[in-house]
């Protein structure tokens, strides 16, 4: 995930940023607890944290990028799928929180046209005439089929429920 991560942000060297604001609180002895040694772990905390803020600000300036030019649910999770590993850091899952009603709407497009695909006429349909030229009987095809949508239903709800959570429903 690491070379991805610094494919997709350019310039930016996320791991040696990070590398450095581990550096910086690495050797800091947090068994001190005398003024200097707060004075010392404030410090180092501190810049910790600004590195690795910088880095969430790349990731999310990214991550925003990315999702404002998908055009449709499929695009946005391959966008979450890439960067899924990093939603677990609450600033980042903040960026995302706007473009989950995006998301629930683009699926919910992409559901009403596999209903109105599934809902069309099995015996005029192109599925039909794919399953009579390799002698599928009708019966057989529409089952096919209608398997076929059912696994995709599934699939969104599965996709959905990584990027909004277990509890996406409510």
């Amino acid at each position: 995930a690491a070379p991805v991560l610094v494919e997709e942000l350019g310039d930016f060297d996320a791991i040696e940023e990070i590398s450095q604001a581990y550096n910086a609180v690495k050797d800091v002895d947090v068994m001190d607890t005398s003024p200097e040694g707060e004075q010392l772990w404030n410090r180092a905390e501190t810049a910790y944290v600004e590195r690795t803020s910088r880095v969430e600000n790349a990731i999310i300036a990214r991550l925003r990028d990315r999702l404002a030019v998908t055009k449709n649910a499929g695009e946005m999770f391959r966008v979450f799928s890439k960067f899924n590993a990093l939603l677990v850091r609450e600033k980042i899952k903040g960026a995302i929180a706007e473009y989950q009603t995006t998301l629930i709407n683009n699926v919910r497009d992409e559901i009403d046209a596999l209903q109105v695909r599934f809902t069309h006429q099995y015996g005029q349909s192109e599925a039909h005439a794919m399953a009579q030229l390799h002698d599928v009987p009708p019966i057989s095809g529409a089952i096919i089929r209608a398997r076929q949508v059912e696994r995709q239903l599934d699939s969104y709800v599965n996709k959905i429920e990584n990027i909004l959570g277990p509890k996406w429903a409510q």
